[in-house]
């Protein structure tokens, strides 16, 4: 009985200090590091990112009605279709719109002679544009020439937007004087909502 009970103490023994002689784990095998499992990760989106608007979210092919009934700066205009005399694109214009012919293309003339003009990309030579803050919000706004130099009467601005319909790449040329941004714009910014897309 002692001999079975002197066997078991010894292998008893024999477990116990080889659990001892066990080799640490290393600080990097007992705490998994924070940064070495991590993958790339995207830049923060931004508020400002978020909150751009597509002013030409809702294109689509004209369906062939003339006339409809928009909202321009919170009021009900009846307005027509008028599309552009070279490119495959047209808007919905109220009355206070004129169509102006020339010879490259025709443009839509507002109050005091404020502008809506529609470019193929080459026939454009953009000077370096400046931004202007009220405009950023929205994607396809390209940047705006100011013009203010001593010959001009009052400021003017001229801002360009960008957008690419059906593979077409077309530049929207908005042109007004300062003084009218605040009414001018706003009306303007509804119309381009309106474009539609020709064949």
């Amino acid at each position: 009985m002692k001999t079975i009970i002197s066997i078991t103490a010894i292998v008893l023994l024999f477990v116990l200090s080889g659990c001892t002689n066990q080799e640490p784990l290393s600080k990097e095998e007992e705490i998994p590091s924070s940064t070495n499992n991590q993958g790339p990760t995207n830049p923060p989106t931004t508020e400002l990112d978020d909150a751009k608007i597509n002013l030409f979210a809702d294109v689509s092919k004209y369906d062939g009605i003339a006339e409809k009934e928009i909202e321009i700066s919170g009021e009900k205009y009846m307005t027509k279709f008028i599309k552009h005399d070279f490119l495959p694109v047209g808007f919905y214009v109220p009355d206070f719109i004129n169509e102006k012919k020339f010879h490259d293309g025709n443009e839509f003339e507002g109050p005091h002679s404020s502008l809506i003009s529609i470019f193929s990309p080459d026939q454009l030579s953009l000077d370096p544009l400046v931004m202007r803050e009220e405009l950023e919000v929205y994607q396809e706004y390209m940047g705006s020439q100011i013009h203010d130099g001593a010959d001009q009467i009052k400021i003017k601005y001229e801002d360009f937007f960008r957008v690419n319909i059906e593979g077409t790449e077309l530049v929207i040329r908005l042109s007004y004087f300062e003084d009218e941004s605040k009414t001018v714009l706003p009306q303007f910014i509804d119309i381009l909502k309106t474009l539609k897309y020709t064949e």
